[in-house]
């Protein structure tokens, strides 16, 4: 399953027609934030539901919305769905906790996760992008390596997952123009906890590396250094150092992406201390990633 995370791209029909409604695209990203927010064994179920009902209204949507007046009967419909789903969360919730302990069908652990990576998506382009981009250059630098091909794929679903826990960061800190505070920083760093939590609730766990994969998610800003599992340091290291790559050749709200003569120097800076050596020799005397720079 985790080589379908890695190669799964995110499809436009139901981003497009949220995008199209401001008053959907708020309501959906609310609902998500409160279904992750307190994370159980039913929490896939529940995602998994709203994805289902939002594919078949996609399709409703493109095959018979024509005119204005469909739109906004159309929209009026949908957006009374996520209000009511919103209104009475909780018995929504309630609903679905008599799955717990129930086997789950891979379609549907991968439409939970691919209705949150939606979610992420409208509520902050960057995101979606930063995890799209953090998964080609650590997919590039686990092929340099030589990687056996499953860890590639554990690595490369990983980087594909792994700020899904900004889905709980508040909006005026993921867009904040300036230099995040103290409690801000704090707030912001939760999420690679966050989305390990989120992503264990949706994984089974019979999957095979789940574990693996879990861990890369949730320490993906951890200095890894100090561990005696070589290949485990290694596979955190590339995952750091493509996450601070793409991180610093991206334009954000507080800041231009740097120059490159600029991020080489940086990792130079703290190979050994940040970034594995390793990774630091490939990407600033190999040029691994100099075709890989971000382009938003």
């Amino acid at each position: 399953m985790l080589e379908k995370i890695a190669n799964e791209s995110k499809r436009n029909g139901i981003e497009s027609m949220l995008s199209a409604n401001s008053g959907a695209k708020n309501k959906l990203v609310h609902l998500l934030e409160c279904i992750v927010s307190n994370v159980g064994p039913y929490t896939e179920f529940m995602l998994s539901e709203i994805k289902g009902y939002l594919a078949h209204t996609s399709n409703i949507y493109q095959t018979f919305v024509k005119t204005e007046k469909d739109k906004v009967l159309f929209y009026e419909e949908l957006n009374l769905f996520l209000d009511e789903r919103i209104k009475n969360f909780k018995r929504f919730e309630q609903g679905f906790r008599k799955n717990n302990g129930q086997s789950r069908p891979i379609g549907q652990t991968l439409d939970a996760l691919y209705l949150l990576n939606i979610g992420i998506d409208l509520k902050d382009k960057y995101t979606y992008g930063h995890m799209e981009h953090v998964a080609e250059c650590a997919n590039k630098l686990g092929e340099y390596f030589n990687l056996p091909h499953e860890k590639i794929i554990i690595l490369t679903s990983a980087a594909r997952e792994h700020d899904i826990g900004k889905i709980l960061t508040p909006n005026y800190i993921l867009n904040k123009p300036g230099k995040l505070d103290e409690e801000e920083l704090k707030i912001m760093n939760r999420h690679a906890e966050d989305g390990k939590k989120i992503l264990a609730s949706i994984i089974p766990l019979s999957i095979k590396n789940r574990d693996e994969f879990l861990d890369l998610v949730g320490s993906h800003h951890v200095n890894c250094f100090f561990l005696k599992d070589e290949e485990k340091n290694l596979l955190k290291g590339i995952l750091s150092a493509a996450d601070a790559f793409s991180a610093m050749s991206s334009d954000r709200p507080y800041r231009k992406k740097d120059r490159s003569e600029i991020i080489m120097g940086e990792f130079k800076k703290y190979s050994g201390s940040q970034f594995h050596p390793d990774v630091v020799e490939a990407i600033t005397k190999k040029g691994v990633l100099d075709m890989h720079v971000s382009r938003n």
